[in-house]
């Protein structure tokens, strides 16, 4: 089961990224955001990067979070991933439903956030060899949330 689970996990992960280099559109919007993460509990990992996502909703939409978003067109886009410092890393959040328009995220909504460290500042295909962790269910106020890293 457990494997089972972290191969939805990559699953999802590769989606997320072939559906942003194989698009025929050219636009990538992210918009403002006001969403912040702050994960605890990151000592271990100093020096290193961080991104997460999480499912939420009827459409499974998508929060990506990251340090600032993303950059470029559809099929030339880097997720920019929050460096690790101190222990601790604060994402800023979106929400998405199609990877093109990345909305700032204001939800109140109580989740699981999936975590993956890195040792590259921006999201790659090589991020399918991070360390995974997650977060036990954390309540988002607002956009607003906090959740202490472990290990799956």
């Amino acid at each position: 089961m457990k494997n089972t689970f972290k191969l939805i996990k990559i699953i999802a992960i590769v989606a997320v990224i072939g559906l942003t280099f194989i698009s025929c559109d050219p636009n990538l919007v992210v918009n403002p955001t006001t969403g912040k993460l702050t994960i605890n509990g990151l000592g271990n990992y100093n020096g290193k990067y961080i991104f997460a996502m999480a499912f939420l909703g009827e459409n499974n939409e998508c929060l990506l979070l990251g340090a600032d978003g993303a950059t470029g067109t559809l099929n030339k886009t880097l997720f920019k991933c929050v460096k690790i410092e101190n222990g601790s890393a604060a994402l800023n959040v979106w929400i998405t439903e199609d990877y093109t328009t990345f909305d700032g995220y204001t939800g109140n909504d109580s989740l699981v956030v999936y975590l993956y460290i890195v040792t590259d500042e921006f999201m790659n295909p090589r991020m399918i060899e991070a360390t995974e962790g997650k977060t036990n269910t954390l309540r988002f106020n607002n956009g607003v949330g906090a959740g202490t890293f472990s290990l799956l």
